[in-house]
């Protein structure tokens, strides 16, 4: 069994949209870095190169909540202020601080790779038991 890599130019959209030390690192050059990095030392051509997809709204409930799916959601509608707002909500935990309009993109890009990687080389997905 090899190394798979799944990627899409999407991926780089994160963007921190405020002064926020903590989440600096949220940034394209992130994934482009290591991108490069594998390019230059003839690893990604040894890689599995898989094609990125959505996952759907029943594969991401297998590892997240309804209501977190649906706050996810929401935040393509929401404006610079309220993301922040909702960064630092106490009942949104496990949102860091780079929420942006594309969050949701992002996240549904990032739930099917995963899918992909284990369509594709047979492993158990998230939230598989045994």
């Amino acid at each position: 069994m090899g190394t798979a890599l799944v990627y899409h130019e999407d991926m780089t959209a994160t963007r921190l949209l405020w002064d926020d030390p903590e989440c600096e690192i949220e940034c394209p050059e992130r994934l482009t870095t290591a991108l490069e990095r594998l390019q230059q030392h003839g690893l990604k051509q040894r890689c599995l190169q898989l094609v990125a997809r959505e996952a759907s709204e029943a594969e991401l409930g297998l590892v997240h909540s309804p209501e977190y799916v649906a706050l996810l959601q929401g935040t393509q509608a929401l404006g610079t202020r309220e993301l922040q707002a909702l960064s630092k909500d106490s009942c949104a935990p496990l949102l860091s601080a780079s929420l942006s309009a594309v969050t949701w993109q992002l996240e549904v890009g990032q739930g099917g790779s995963i899918y992909t990687v284990e369509e594709t080389l047979r492993i158990s997905p998230p939230g598989a038991c045994c």
